[in-house]
């Protein structure tokens, strides 16, 4: 299955929906938290137009 390919924007949006908060933000990368059932998670999001997958170009 292939995933679709999210501009940051989106993937923000995606993961405010599922409860995370925005934490800071370090030049072009966005650093959102959420802990739920004692688990921290704690995803930096990159602000590009398009994230590409790892090892892809």
């Amino acid at each position: 299955m292939k995933l679709p390919i999210l501009s940051g924007k989106e993937m923000v949006k995606i993961l405010l929906k599922e409860g995370f908060a925005i934490l800071d933000q370090k030049g072009s990368h966005i650093i959102m938290f959420r802990e739920k059932d004692g688990i921290k998670r704690k995803p930096v999001v990159p602000q590009h137009e398009d994230i590409k997958k790892k090892g892809h170009s």
